[in-house]
């Protein structure tokens, strides 16, 4: 490696930092304010109504399970079950009426 080398992402210590900003939750502990987020576990565990209860808290302001929650627009598309599976397959096998 030569000394120009400038790499896009550089690493930082948490002492460089002076003031640690602190994480804006729109699920208190759950779900960080800004953020991407993945549900998974094993099949027949409840991600489907655990995500949707978090749409419903969010859309109304409601505390999940005692967790402070923001209030926010939410959007939710279900990519899931018979449905999802059939309406993939139908537009691999004809792509122009998939939508």
């Amino acid at each position: 490696m030569t000394d120009d080398f400038d790499p896009k992402y550089k690493l930082k210590r948490l002492s460089d930092y002076e003031v640690i900003p602190s994480t804006e939750w729109l699920i208190e502990k759950y779900l960080p304010l800004g953020s991407k987020a993945i549900l998974f576990a094993l099949p027949k565990k409840l991600k489907t109504y655990i995500g949707l209860s978090w749409a419903c808290c969010v859309a109304t302001g409601r505390d999940w399970l005692e967790f402070p929650t923001k209030k926010g627009r939410v959007l939710y598309i279900a990519l899931e079950g018979y449905f999802w599976g059939a309406a993939a397959a139908r537009s691999v096998a004809h792509p122009s009426q998939g939508q």
